[in-house]
């Protein structure tokens, strides 16, 4: 697990230190204090050297565009102005090279031993001369690259058969540098970020993460592809009728069974539903967002096991009569999984609902397990405070507002 965390120069933060993190860490604030930024910095630290995914996530996740199929409907001015707010703006003029800086202190248990890890990654981007478009002030110091061509097959909307020519542009140079224990033991690894392909320059090996980590948003649940890939480990490990007890015990309905049933035609479906005693199928998506988004967000953990879980606004599309069980579940899918929990909410009302779920399974598990991290913009910078799940809820009972 991630006991401690640091970031620099990442997007709104010019710093921000967490310290005590635990099982699941719940984190609270106000609108625009930085509540998912954080939530992509850990991401982005759990991607070590495993630099597309970094692209995809804290780069272009917030954009709706960003998650339809086709890339190439972005331009390379979009995919610069991705790579330059993901590093502090106030720093952004004054320097002709972005930097970012994390630094966390990893736990392992193994055997009942214990040992920890302290991992600093340096990011260094170098960037070229479409930057100066966003800042004029340094049009002579970046160095512009020949732009070279690729050729696209694609069918129109007519189903013909079309080749399109599409300008590969240089955007710069990112280093990624992994520095273990602070001492001389260091993984490097440089990328040249192009649009649309970038590439490494060590081709000989694929750059591994340093975490597993997965990123939820709002619409995660959304991805049919991903709901499948849920059917098939839930049918595969062979807890199907838990899994259905769980969602039946959640919500208003007794469930028969959950099926991927091909088309007619022997195509790919999507995933459904049968009520109990009912000989007809409903599709997943028919269904409400909490429902999905508790087969999404737990389903989830069964795939990536022994992983980081960045849930953002993880109360979006939960009835209050859920939340509860709702809360129990993420914590025994989080121990069953070894998995680490990252969550965010403004609602207080959620924070105070999951703290009591908590607690009627024992002291322990609110005051070990649980943190509940506060963000709050103060003078122009964010500050932040760590409390135990048994503070929060002795917080919340006495009616202090968390968040101050």
């Amino acid at each position: 697990m991630l006991e401690k965390f640091r970031l620099q120069n990442f997007k709104k933060f010019s710093e921000l230190d967490l310290q005590n993190l635990a099982r699941i860490n719940l984190i609270v604030g106000d609108n625009n204090v930085g509540k998912t930024t954080l939530l992509e910095a850990i991401f982005t630290f759990s991607c070590g050297i495993n630099f597309y995914p970094l692209l995809s996530v804290p780069f272009s996740q917030r954009l709706q565009d960003s998650r339809l199929p086709n890339p190439m409907i972005l331009n390379p001015y979009r995919m610069a102005e991705y790579i330059l707010y993901t590093f502090h703006w106030e720093n952004l003029i004054p320097t002709s090279v972005f930097c970012l800086d994390f630094q966390g202190t990893i736990t392992q248990k193994d055997d009942n031993k214990t040992s920890s890890e302290d991992i600093k990654i340096y990011h260094e981007f170098v960037p070229s001369q479409i930057f100066s478009e966003f800042i004029p002030q340094k049009t002579e110091t970046w160095y512009d690259a020949p732009i070279s061509y690729n050729i696209f097959d694609m069918q129109d909307n007519a189903g013909n058969n079309v080749r399109i020519s599409l300008p590969n542009q240089y955007l710069g140079k990112w280093n990624i540098t992994i520095n273990y224990n602070q001492e001389m033991n260091e993984t490097k690894e440089t990328f040249s970020v192009t649009y649309p392909n970038s590439s490494s320059t060590n081709t000989a090996k694929q750059p591994q993460p340093l975490i597993l980590a997965k990123f939820n948003n709002e619409l995660s649940h959304c991805d049919e592809s991903e709901n499948r890939r849920i059917f098939a480990a839930i049918t595969r490990a062979g807890i199907m009728g838990d899994f259905i007890k769980e969602i039946s015990e959640s919500f208003d309905i007794e469930l028969e069974a959950i099926e991927n049933i091909p088309y007619p035609d022997g195509s790919e479906s999507s995933i459904t539903l049968r009520p109990k005693g009912k000989n007809f199928h409903i599709p997943l998506y028919a269904f409400g967002d909490g429902l999905r988004r508790w087969y999404s967000l737990l389903g989830g953990m069964l795939i990536f096991k022994n992983a980081i879980h960045c849930i953002d606004e993880v109360d979006v599309g939960f009835h209050r009569k859920v939340q509860g069980v709702f809360s129990k579940q993420l914590v025994n899918y989080a121990h069953k999984y070894n998995n680490q929990l990252f969550m965010t909410t403004h609602n207080i009302e959620y924070m105070s609902e999951f703290l009591h779920a908590i607690d009627d399974m024992g002291d322990s598990v609110l005051e070990n397990d649980v943190r509940v991290i506060t963000l709050r913009a103060i003078n122009n910078s964010v500050k932040c405070r760590t409390l135990t799940g048994k503070e929060a809820l002795r917080a919340c009972e006495d009616g202090l507002d968390v968040r101050l």
